[in-house]
């Protein structure tokens, strides 16, 4: 077999499937073109390709911006296509989530839907209908995990002198251990034990990142989906090096347990979304399912979700 006779729509966790180095030979082998072969590596120092292979089928187009057609149309070809091309039906089926629709009447304003006669982004109006339903919950997406995540790295190095996510010589990405992730809970703990002191002691600096989120958006979600989810999440994110804050579903809901959704409109999902459940969804079991609003004068909601 060749290197390159790999599942690309593997559904493991990127953590664990092993990303062996990738060749120029290997490329030429799996019948990509010079051109491609001179993108993936652009210097004679690379000596492995600059996208693995595995990340190919799961990498958006955005990421290949400048890059000649002909390239792209490459890699994709040999990935077998590109998840963020597919259909929001077609890539729900593929991670194995539900999909259910919401049926609600578009404002005159692009983008917008109607709630209440107000005009309401999608996400906010699926948010309402699903609070309609007795959940409580907040409008997420990245921008409050990031937050907290931010709050988390600042309360590290308050405490240990240190970087999170570097090791201790601060100039290395850290080796996921046991205690460097507990090391990284106490930080954790003292932010979720008191959010708006943790905020206070650098208020500037967040005002100034926060661009979408605010502290009392960090209480409502802590408040919703429960210190102890956000301690288990961090730990898994620390244990396999899943730092980054990226692709998060945009709703948190609280019902009879904790819900996550994503809600569509008429774009799809990313590339980073279905990395999400492949790496948090599905390995810690949680509810997600994806929120598909379709515009409709009939009944809002066709089924519950």
């Amino acid at each position: 077999m060749g290197r390159l006779d790999i599942d690309f729509r593997d559904l493991r966790p990127q953590y664990d499937i092993e990303i062996a180095a990738t060749t120029r030979h290997d490329l030429k082998k799996a019948g990509c073109r010079e051109e491609t072969i001179a993108k993936m590596f652009p210097h004679r120092s690379v000596i492995t390709a600059l996208v693995p292979p595995e990340s190919w089928f799961w990498t958006d187009r955005s990421w290949f911006v400048g890059w000649p057609k002909q390239v792209v149309d490459d890699i994709y070809g040999i990935a077998g296509g590109c998840f963020a091309d597919m259909s929001v039906e077609d890539q729900t089926h593929l991670l194995g989530v539900e999909i259910v629709q919401l049926r609600g009447k578009r404002s005159d304003r692009h983008g917008l839907w109607l709630s209440g006669g107000d005009p309401v982004t999608v996400e906010q109006y699926a948010l309402e209908a699903l609070e309609k339903e007795g959940r409580r919950g907040i409008f997420c997406e990245n921008h409050v995990p990031s937050a907290l995540s931010l709050m988390t790295k600042k309360r590290y190095e308050a405490l240990f002198n240190l970087w999170l996510g570097f090791d201790d010589d601060k100039r290395r990405p850290y080796t996921p251990s046991a205690v460097y992730t507990e090391r990284a809970v106490v930080a954790l703990r003292d932010v979720l034990r008191d959010p708006e002191a943790a905020y206070e002691k650098h208020r500037l600096y967040f005002e100034k990142l926060w661009d979408k989120t605010s502290l009392s958006d960090v209480f409502e979600y802590i408040s919703i989906v429960s210190e102890d989810f956000i301690e288990t999440q961090f730990r898994h994110r620390m244990d396999r090096n899943l730092l980054a804050v990226s692709g998060s579903p945009d709703l948190a809901l609280r019902a009879e347990h904790l819900q996550f959704r994503e809600v569509k409109a008429m774009d799809r999902m990313l590339g980073s979304q279905g990395l999400w459940v492949k790496n948090f969804a599905r390995p810690l079991s949680l509810d997600y399912g994806v929120v598909l609003v379709r515009s409709c004068v009939a009944r809002q909601v066709s089924r519950t979700l």
